[in-house]
């Protein structure tokens, strides 16, 4: 669908059209790296999501996965479908998953907190709160793809109306600019207890994530306690990366990858640009899938040429 299109899902198939091709290998033109290596077997994790929500045969699990990687590819040509990131869910690592399961679930009663995955993508991670509990009606997405929440939809089978998740579709930054009018978004704002955001704001510049996060804000219900968690890549210290970007995603050709210090500093100006104060948790660590020194070259927050150890940054910020 085009970025300049808003609208909410809970019904309906709503496929695009193809906007892209596979690519064998690589493409010349496009120097940074997103295409992975041929899959052959899941994550546990990943394997028992899609065996439960699929019902699909051990013998057509790979098949499945390579197909749905390929048609969705054509609607979304990014790292997170080339690299198959999208059967992993990554909420459940989270050090803050487990208070999220006891603000989620019915409690003595009452209603638990609602939950937005922001950027949710396929959904797996809004489906991996379902499986641990979570009731449905209380775990929302949001996408500027309709195209990729429907790849969920067919990749975990389980797009009839009863099972549909509710999902606003539209554009988060030209909403919170006031360019989206009118928008999904109308309907999410001051809506969700809780937001999870992986591998989101990191798409953006410095300026741009300020924006993201601003308009990120206006979707939290005004009080205190409401929060934002997730993780994103990063950088020590952070630094600044232009991307060999081609023309489909030239919009993110702009990274700014953070370390602790300067993901504080950037809620910090978030709160004072909103009227609003945070408490910030970060913490930056190289995984397991880093063994070797990843090198991020880019500008630093002075503006001086240089490189930086890559690696992860997971965050909670929650308002005071």
């Amino acid at each position: 669908m085009s970025e300049n299109d808003s609208k909410t899902q809970n019904g309906g198939e709503g496929k695009g059209e193809a906007k892209g091709s596979l690519p064998a290998q690589q493409s010349q033109s496009e120097p940074e790296n997103i295409w992975g290596d041929p899959i052959t077997k899941l994550k546990p994790e990943a394997h028992v999501l899609l065996v439960h929500f699929a019902k699909i045969p051990e013998e057509e699990i790979i098949p499945h996965v390579l197909a749905t990687r390929e048609k969705a590819w054509k609607v979304c040509p990014y790292g997170c479908i080339g690299k198959f990131l999208f059967v992993d869910p990554t909420i459940q690592n989270h050090s803050y998953y487990k208070p999220v399961l006891e603000r989620t679930k019915k409690s003595n009663g009452e209603e638990g907190d609602m939950i937005l995955d922001l950027g949710c993508g396929f959904g797996q991670n809004m489906r991996q709160l379902v499986l641990d509990g979570v009731p449905r009606d209380r775990v929302f997405g949001a996408d500027i793809s309709e195209d990729l929440i429907n790849c969920g939809y067919d990749y975990f089978k389980d797009g009839n109306a009863d099972t549909r998740f509710m999902s606003f579709i539209g554009d988060l930054l030209k909403w919170g600019s006031g360019e989206e009018k009118p928008s999904a978004y109308d309907m999410a704002k001051e809506q969700f207890d809780i937001i999870y955001t992986a591998i989101f704001y990191h798409l953006w510049s410095y300026d741009v994530q300020k924006s993201a996060c601003i308009a990120t804000v206006k979707l939290l219900k005004p009080k205190a306690g409401s929060t934002v968690f997730g993780w994103q890549l990063g950088a020590e210290p952070a630094r600044e990366v232009v991307r060999g970007i081609d023309e489909r995603r030239k919009e993110h050709g702009v990274m700014f990858r953070h370390d602790e210090g300067s993901w504080e500093k950037l809620w910090r100006e978030v709160g004072k640009e909103t009227g609003t104060e945070w408490r910030v948790e970060a913490d930056f660590h190289v995984p397991e899938m880093y063994k070797e020194h990843i090198s991020v070259k880019g500008r630093d927050a002075e503006g001086k040429e240089g490189e930086s150890r890559g690696g992860i940054l997971w965050y909670c910020v929650t308002r005071l």
